[in-house]
């Protein structure tokens, strides 16, 4: 089943990746900190990867026909799909000369041989698509899966941040404590605390199908949860608002109260606009995100060496947004074509 409302909200987040990652890898640091960036910046840090990932559970109880083997099948396609694109997107420009090493300091990555293998190891948004995958298969087996969800995502709001500092003298166990809640720059999208936003959407997914009010009634959860993440927040913004991708609970409760809000405005587009041309591309993009995702980040790092790192104005910034949005959502729509 399809939901006009969740096609657009993902269909953004696609349309708006690209000029995100082109304005943090070529853009300057001024760029960054200007009227550009903060726009491009509040984009990814709101309906960028927690909707993304919110949507992913809603979208989970939509598809109703796969099976538990069809999901494990696709969790293992992910994970394998996570290194492939490593391989591409930093070792063969790395191979190539093509990764400055100013960009490895600013990444926390070490340079050297070891950059290899930690670049190939670096756990992004596909490693913890597999692991939300797989832990959302299995709730939703259960009687009542939405509330063992709410429950689950509430405990991994809570324990997250004592987690994160938690480690081993075993590399390979290191690793694996890594993707679930590792505060350095092998990961990053720990597990602790993005799974809060599959799960939510889990959640989401039964009242999307159960309840004729969903968008109303999320939207005022919606502003109840960033009133609360927000007043929490205050108290220590370090600690809650984290580095964005390891948020306190005050943090994780204010993004995920906004991607509700963010769905009900997007319920309010495609209530009063008519159809149009940028709803269908938007459509078009949700059914294709893994694809223009994978797309996207290499062929960024594969220009690094034409374009350069972190030396575009931002006249320029805006230029390079533009053509690199054209031109991967070009190539990303061709088999739309053939």
């Amino acid at each position: 089943m399809r939901i006009t409302e969740i096609d657009i909200a993902r269909g953004f987040t696609v349309f708006i990746m690209a000029a995100v990652h082109t304005l943090l890898i070529y853009s300057t640091t001024a760029v960054h900190t200007s009227w550009l960036g903060n726009i491009f910046f509040f984009l990814a840090e709101g309906p960028g990867a927690p909707l993304f990932m919110m949507v992913m559970g809603i979208s989970f109880v939509l598809s109703s026909k796969t099976t538990t083997k069809d999901n494990f099948k696709k969790a293992a396609y992910l994970l394998v799909l996570a290194y492939v694109l490593n391989f591409f997107k930093f070792l063969v420009p790395l191979a190539a000369g093509g990764i400055p090493n100013q960009l490895l300091i600013d990444f926390g990555i070490p340079t050297g041989k070891a950059a290899v293998w930690h670049l190939f190891l670096l756990g992004d948004i596909l490693h913890l698509a597999t692991i939300s995958l797989i832990v959302l298969t299995l709730l939703r087996r259960l009687s009542n899966y939405h509330y063992w969800a709410m429950l689950l995502a509430a405990l991994v709001l809570i324990a997250s941040p004592f987690l994160w500092e938690i480690h081993s003298a075993n590399p390979v166990l290191d690793y694996i404590f890594d993707l679930f809640w590792g505060y350095n720059s092998h990961v990053y999208f720990p597990v602790f605390p993005w799974l809060v936003y599959p799960l939510a959407g889990l959640a989401a997914g039964h009242y999307l199908l159960t309840s004729a009010d969903f968008f109303t009634k999320a939207r005022n959860i919606g502003v109840m949860l960033i009133v609360i993440g927000w007043s929490i927040s205050r108290f220590n913004p370090a600690f809650h608002w984290g580095d964005f991708y390891r948020t306190g609970q005050g943090g994780t409760l204010y993004y995920t109260g906004f991607v509700l809000l963010w769905l009900y405005g997007c319920h309010l587009a495609v209530k009063y606009l008519p159809p149009n041309a940028f709803f269908r591309l938007l459509t078009t993009l949700s059914k294709h995100i893994t694809r223009i995702y994978l797309i996207q980040w290499i062929l960024i790092f594969w220009l690094i060496g034409l374009i350069g790192y972190r030396h575009l104005d931002i006249a320029a910034s805006l230029l390079c947004i533009t053509v690199m949005t054209f031109i991967v959502i070009s190539i990303g729509l061709i088999p739309e074509k053939i």
